[in-house]
């Protein structure tokens, strides 16, 4: 039986242009190429579960234009439960404007649209749904109230949440004992805790730092141990229930798929690794 995933978060189209180098201040760059894809942390995590084999209810916002009708039908396509998916009339759909240069560096703005009106309604109306899901996925690209209605629903009934925190911001530890596994990369474990992660060294006793900021022990660090395979990592996630180990990888790990995610920003690369988005950390 497929997994139960239910994923409350973000929708975006992402318009890519690459160029040489990224522009300075004021500067225009001409030459380079453009290309538009699927994204959102949000869409990114439910069609990643969909693929690895969940069977995922999406909950989200669209905006009344081409953007949201293209993002609707490609949830479709990937076999998602949209039923939660709503359009919201005379609004824009997400959108992230994102430069990239010929080494992978980038700089990414965001206009959040339809997003900023998944409100706490929105998910109390699925609360049923939450609670007999075996997970839920979030993120921190739509408002924070929603994702706290969401969690206290996942709580209450002893569902499973997984939690991406970005866009990096500050969390009331109250709230991060209700998680059950979250995903951050170095910048976010620095703002979380105040703690700064340089290498393996330092991991260890960074980890006991956490515990005694009674920060919950699902946080996830970088360990040597956490040297598995994509696919293995995956798995443990959604089909073996492994959900208080240390899941986040190493920087090193999967460079072919980070490279590749960089040029082609397309979330449909992710799964030819077999990586959920939650795992795809220092991207």
């Amino acid at each position: 039986m497929k997994p139960k995933i239910v994923v409350v978060g973000s929708s975006n189209t992402d318009l890519v242009v690459k160029l040489p180098r990224l522009p300075r201040p004021g500067e225009t760059i001409i030459g380079g190429t453009f290309s538009m894809a699927a994204g959102g942390k949000g869409a990114n995590q439910a069609v990643a579960a969909s693929r690895a084999g969940g069977d995922v209810t999406f909950l989200a916002k669209v905006g009344n234009d081409h953007f949201g009708a293209q993002a609707v039908d490609s949830f479709k396509n990937d076999g998602l439960d949209i039923r939660f998916v709503d359009v919201v009339p005379a609004t824009a759909s997400g959108i992230g404007l994102i430069f990239v240069d010929q080494n992978g560096e980038n700089c990414i703005g965001v206009a959040s649209g339809a997003n900023n009106e998944l409100l706490p309604a929105d998910v109390e109306k699925a609360s049923e749904l939450i609670a007999s899901a075996d997970v839920l996925l979030l993120q921190l690209e739509i408002p924070l109230t929603t994702v706290e209605a969401a969690v206290r629903i996942a709580s209450k009934a002893s569902v499973r949440v997984l939690l991406n925190p970005a866009p990096a911001r500050q969390l009331d530890p109250n709230f991060l004992k209700q998680i059950s596994v979250i995903t951050p990369n170095e910048n976010e474990v620095e703002l979380l805790t105040g703690i700064h992660i340089e290498d393996d060294t330092s991991v260890q006793p960074q980890r006991r730092s956490c515990t005694a900021r009674a920060f919950p022990p699902s946080l996830s660090l970088w360990e040597p141990a956490a040297r598995i395979s994509a696919m293995e990592m995956a798995g443990s996630l959604f089909r073996r229930s492994k959900w208080r180990q240390s899941i986040a990888q190493r920087p090193e790990m999967c460079s072919a798929a980070r490279s590749r995610l960089r040029s082609e920003n397309d979330y449909r690369c992710r799964m030819q690794f077999g990586l959920p988005a939650p795992l795809l950390l220092y991207l």
